[in-house]
């Protein structure tokens, strides 16, 4: 068994001791380890910029008359050569050497023995440079602002654990200078969103959190209770009636970045949690917000950029107006030879999706108009790569958007929609209180019927519009996804500095089960055994039963690679999926059924929590190279299943590893490959993203026959 954890924990024990050690000697030097205040009077970028415009003698040179500099932040490295001390200092705006000397400092040089990785300290100082060029601070005034009693993690290398990162940003932030500029644009993007509304008469406003109705959008909410009140109240989904009733009451620009809370599923591309930017025009219809979007966009990412070609996910996308509008219907007839605009009832739409062999979850609870999005987003969505406005949604999928004049079946609506990522939605409100009525009456009758996403009937919202409304144009974007988006991140949790994630002591206990678990020698059944048992679960004929194939076969090559027991392996990715028929609905169940069956099926631990931990969704850690290789290998054969149906024989000695490189970057392509779980099988591993898509695709071609490609 590995003990390396072990090892670090006793490290990181030791190293806390020893710099609490050195705080307690702090005190006895009569020194205050975390004193109130200090006067910083410049920042360290601003230091080395005014150095670059001085000329900088060497440091025996130095001149008492050049200026003097007072600064303060992180002692980030140390290294200590004898009564000459050089470190590097890092505040928020940047980091710079600073040189600490026996000859300047005197009795305080003693107190550089007690610096650790971490610690705060204020300097002051004239600059000069090292005879390899490097700006430098000789501090002449030292003073000690803050122990840290716990070691930065991996000092030269940065911290790379996604997990650490999300659940401590601090640290995150604080050693990796990609992370602060990834948080930098979306400040930028708040910034100019904000200034340029503003600008244009928009005016900032808050709106309630706590609803006694969920509405504003198609959203299953989150539910709490009012003590004081003792009614139940639900979290905001979307803040669009309230921004409505100011409109009611005399506002005519009203605009306002709110958090809104879904009870959703996660993914990388959502998140339960996020902010929204909404605003409302009134005398406005959807063509006049199409191109105040077109503007604001366009002129967002030149003001943050400085261009308007970006290279985004490896493409580069073009943000130079005019963006192509293109209607709903045409877009879905065409990815799928469905025209929606010649079925009147869900019934025939739902009928016609099944001969077409394209598979939608619940598609037997999913209204006309949820429907209709959801063939959307199966079949054309991922496939929009520049800004590209969608317009004429059904009005089904619009309870609170206005129908169009010359077809009414439809909503003045538009998405824009930019690499596959809606990232504005807006329309012509619905001002007519008793058609809102009537749309709000039938979104009660879908949920009735058990659409979870329909929305409540919200009676004070129609009594506001009874006081009578103008015209009005609404409009809302993702702030996550946009900057998610312009930073080429695959996950939104990397652009959100502190993202929801499962309490630590649930994993801590579960990491604690993992330590007990041994390394399997035996699987506990034999793979005849195994193939029964997945036979018993999944139809042979079904693709996930080939796909559950496909995987064992990978896994049996990766065992080989790694001098691995090839059964443990083989059955490890043959019974992966093994529950997916009885959790399809819920996803969060996925692998914690399948824990129930194998281990009453005798399996060994190690191979049921590979199994587990393999779906994302639990953000189990993974402490064996089994559970690792299972986690980001699965993915990847979906890929090369699908490069094999594209073919023209759909045959897997048809595809070649160069095809497979093509089309991961393709994101597009099999959009439903999470790549950013493949592209970690490099780091999990330690192979080249090549050579896996050599080893998967090889062996996958080995069973090309058993497996119908």
């Amino acid at each position: 068994m590995d003990n390396t954890a072990n090892t670090n924990d006793h490290n990181e024990q030791d190293d806390f001791q020893l710099r609490l050690s050195k705080l307690n000697q702090i005190k006895k030097l009569g020194f205050h380890p975390y004193p109130e205040r200090f006067d910083k009077k410049d920042k360290v970028a601003d230091i080395v910029s005014q150095a670059e415009k001085m000329k900088l003698a060497s440091a025996d040179e130095i001149d008492p008359a050049d200026p003097f500099f007072q600064t303060a932040g992180r002692l980030m490295t140390i290294r200590r050569h004898g009564k000459l001390v050089f470190a590097h200092l890092q505040d928020e705006s940047g980091r710079m050497q600073v040189a600490f000397t026996k000859e300047r400092l005197g009795e305080y040089f003693g107190l550089i023995d007690l610096f650790d990785l971490g610690d705060f300290v204020g300097v002051g100082g004239r600059l000069f440079k090292t005879h390899k060029g490097e700006i430098t601070l000789m501090v002449e005034e030292l003073i000690f602002l803050g122990k840290a009693l716990r070691q930065l993690p991996e000092k030269f290398h940065g911290l790379k654990d996604q997990e650490i990162k999300y659940r401590q940003r601090y640290l995150d932030l604080l050693v990796n200078p990609e992370t602060r500029e990834v948080f930098k644009v979306r400040h930028k993007v708040i910034k100019f969103l904000r200034k340029f509304l503003e600008e244009n008469g928009f005016v900032e406003v808050e709106t309630p959190i706590l609803n006694a109705t969920a509405s504003g959008a198609l959203a299953k909410p989150f539910i709490t209770h009012h003590n004081a009140l003792d009614i139940d109240l639900y979290l905001r989904i979307a803040p669009e009636t309230y921004l409505k009733r100011l409109i009611v009451g005399g506002y005519e620009k009203v605009f306002e970045f709110a958090r809104c809370f879904r009870n959703e599923g996660i993914d990388p591309s959502h998140l339960q949690e996020f902010t929204m930017l909404e605003f409302y025009a009134a005398y406005w219809n959807w063509q006049d917000n199409l191109k105040f979007t077109e503007q604001l966009v366009t002129e967002m990412i030149r003001n943050i950029f400085g261009k308007l070609e970006l290279n985004i996910f490896g493409q580069t996308i073009d943000f130079s107006p005019p963006y192509e509008v293109v209607p709903m219907a045409e877009l879905i007839k065409r990815d799928s030879g469905i025209d929606i605009n010649e079925f009147d009832s869900v019934e025939g739409l739902r009928a016609e999706i099944g001969r077409k062999g394209i598979e939608i979850d619940d598609i037997d609870k999913l209204g006309f108009g949820n429907l209709v999005d959801a063939l959307y987003k199966k079949v054309s969505r991922n496939k929009i790569i520049k800004p590209t406005f969608i317009i004429a949604h059904p009005i089904e999928l619009s309870p609170l958007a206005r129908a169009n004049d010359d077809n009414p079946k439809q909503a003045d609506r538009f998405q824009l929609v930019i690499n596959g990522w809606e990232v504005v939605n807006a329309y012509s409100e619905l001002v007519d209180p008793q058609e809102q009525r009537k749309r709000l009456e039938e979104q009660a009758r879908l949920k009735s019927q058990g659409d979870e996403e329909a929305m409540m009937m919200d009676e004070d919202y129609i009594l506001a519009m009874e006081y009578g409304m103008p015209p009005i144009s609404g409009w809302g974007m993702g702030i996550d996804r946009i900057v998610a988006l312009l930073t080429s991140q695959d996950n939104l949790k990397d652009v959100v500095f502190f993202p929801l994630m499962r309490p630590k002591t649930k994993l801590d206990d579960k990491q604690n089960e993992t330590e007990k678990i041994e390394e399997a020698t035996d699987p506990g059944i034999s793979r005849k055994q195994a193939l029964e048992l997945l036979k018993k679960y999944i139809p042979e004929d079904d693709n996930l039963f080939k796909h559950s194939l496909a995987v064992e076969v990978v896994m049996r090559a990766l065992a080989r690679k790694f001098n691995r027991n090839e059964e443990v392996w083989g059955i490890a990715g043959l019974l992966h999926d093994i529950d997916y028929p009885l959790t399809k609905k819920d996803p969060h169940q996925h692998g914690i059924i399948a824990e129930e069956i194998l281990t009453k099926e005798g399996l060994h631990p190690e191979i049921i929590y590979a199994i587990k931990a393999h779906n994302y969704l639990h953000e189990l850690s993974l402490p064996t190279l089994l559970a690792k290789a299972l986690y980001s290998v699965e993915e990847l054969t979906g890929l090369i299943t699908a490069c094999a149906l594209v073919q023209p024989d759909k045959k897997l000695s048809s595809v070649t590893v160069d095809s497979v490189k093509k089309k991961f970057k393709q994101k597009s392509f099999a959009a439903g490959v999470n790549r950013a779980i493949v592209q970690k099988a490099e780091e999990f591993l330690g192979l080249d993203l090549e050579e896996i898509f050599v080893l998967s695709l090889e062996a996958m071609q080995e069973i090309a026959d058993e497996i119908g490609l």
